[in-house]
């Protein structure tokens, strides 16, 4: 490590999202004791809220990389990369994997339960080269100690894809920085709030969320306020499901940046239901904080709630 003099966090991308948050929180941390780059969009999120004492790089501009440097990426197909030969050959790299289907690994995705999904578990041994050429590179990045784990959730999915390899269990804890929010007392239970993507994997529970809400709040006789903060691919869906919703004061707030985080949280929110980063943001404030869980399919069953506390 004595001679690394470079971390570099690449991941370029224009809209908010967790790993931007994620690199954006490490690399203020870690601009203390070495140079830190970004690598985004000159119009990208983490480029519009780079923090003092961070280097920014141009994806689209960018002659040479940092020599003496570690990268890291979040998990993914590394022959993706748009500008590999840019980086020296003895540039150190780690995969964080943030997501349990970062390394998927088959052509066709099988996480609906429409016939697209039979079609798609019929048509796996067409990945088989695909799988193969993820599995040489998780091999490869699991000898060198260059691949980490979120959570346990993240490690079991990906060994469950690659059963022939005995991928070392290293794990990376995603962070935040410590934030102080003091919360008034409120028996009334009335302000709930989500926070995050209105994507393929979350839209789903979120959906059944503000169902069972919808339903314990008719048995109270009485409305409850909740905040939808966040936009995404599956807000068409989410919107008309939630027409029928009586009980529940639905405000759609979009997306924020890190300068309205702040604004958002300070609201009078009781319970706030999140995933991944946005539940650490919410709880590092002392809200009450549920960890949900991701699904890429409607939920059937009464999905049990958990204060994140209780999530290991």
């Amino acid at each position: 490590m004595s001679s690394i003099k470079n971390i570099i966090f690449y991941f370029p991308h224009k809209k908010l999202g967790g790993v931007s948050t994620l690199f954006l929180n490490a690399s203020e941390t870690l601009q203390k004791n070495f140079d830190v780059h970004i690598v985004d969009f000159n119009d990208g999120y983490m480029k519009n809220n780079l923090p003092s004492g961070v280097n920014f790089i141009d994806v689209e501009n960018i002659d040479k990389y940092p020599l003496d440097s570690i990268v890291i990426f979040q998990s993914f197909r590394f022959w993706n990369i748009r500008d590999f030969e840019k980086f020296d050959s003895r540039t150190k790299i780690i995969f964080w994997n943030l997501h349990p289907d970062n390394l998927y690994p088959y052509i066709f995705s099988n996480k609906s339960t429409s016939f697209k999904s039979i079609i798609a578990n019929l048509i796996k041994p067409l990945s088989f080269f695909r799988q193969k050429k993820i599995g040489n590179l998780i091999t490869y990045l699991n000898k060198n100690g260059g691949i980490f784990f979120m959570d346990e959730e993240n490690y079991l999915k990906t060994c469950s894809y690659f059963k022939t390899i005995n991928i070392n269990e290293n794990y990376l804890p995603v962070i935040t920085k410590k934030n102080i929010l003091v919360k008034k007392s409120n028996s009334n239970l009335n302000n709930f709030a989500w926070i995050g993507r209105i994507c393929d994997f979350k839209v789903h529970i979120l959906i059944h969320l503000l169902q069972r809400l919808n339903t314990i709040y008719d048995l109270n006789y009485k409305k409850l306020n909740f905040y939808i903060v966040g936009d995404g691919e599956e807000m068409p869906l989410l919107k008309k499901e939630v027409l029928t919703l009586k009980n529940l004061n639905i405000e759609f707030l979009g997306e924020v940046d890190k300068n309205m985080e702040n604004k958002i949280f300070s609201k009078n929110i009781d319970i706030l239901f999140a995933m991944g980063m946005s539940a650490l943001e919410g709880a590092s404030r002392s809200i009450p904080t549920v960890l949900l869980d991701y699904s890429y399919k409607n939920l059937k069953k009464k999905y049990r709630f958990n204060l994140a506390f209780n999530s290991e």
